[in-house]
């Protein structure tokens, strides 16, 4: 499968420290013995995918000392190892968060049509408030116009209204005179 990281034998591969996790290869099964060697017996064959537990590790011999999830201890070749679970083993995880990450994202996309939408929409309010604004501001210019003129023409009137006093009392005091002379 894609992805395999076969352990070639390498000493750094090999010298694995007891109790870590270790996973048997895609694609077939390979013999767990009694001891070191082809000539020990065969005690399972272990197939693809199956987790094992490192014991220990023999550079040399280039065999690993295992025990699987039952209990069996036993040794197989180091080169048949993986660090991590083969490709196999780890696609239905992968699927599952492939199809998780889809729904996400379907999701995630629907909230931005939403979103977008909804600030369409927005723009448009914004729009016809501006322009309601505007026209206001228009309103308030004409009043503001108007009101100016309102103000001088109150000034005239009262101006007006004193002179027109005193022209009146002008005419009281001329009235009063023309009355003791005549």
């Amino acid at each position: 499968m894609v992805g395999l990281c076969l352990l070639a034998g390498s000493a750094s591969a090999q010298s694995g420290a007891a109790g870590e996790s270790g996973w048997i290869t895609d694609s077939f099964e390979i013999t767990m013995r009694s001891g070191k060697g082809k000539r020990q017996a065969i005690i399972r064959m272990l197939r693809s995918g199956t987790k094992i537990e490192v014991l220990e590790s023999d550079a040399e011999e280039g065999y690993t000392r295992v025990r699987t999830n039952s209990g069996a201890e036993g040794w197989v070749l180091s080169r048949y190892l993986l660090k991590r679970p083969p490709a196999r083993v780890m696609m239905p995880d992968v699927e599952a968060r492939l199809r998780a990450s889809e729904e996400r994202r379907k999701k995630l996309q629907a909230e931005l049509k939403n979103a977008s939408r909804d600030r369409d929409q927005v723009k448009r309010q914004l729009s016809s408030v501006e322009s309601t604004g505007q026209g206001l501001q228009k309103d308030l210019n004409e009043v503001r116009r108007l009101s100016s003129n309102v103000i001088k023409i109150d000034s005239q009137n009262k101006s007006l209204r004193l002179s027109l006093a005193e022209t009146q009392a002008t005419v009281e005091k001329l009235q009063a005179d023309n009355k003791r002379l005549a």
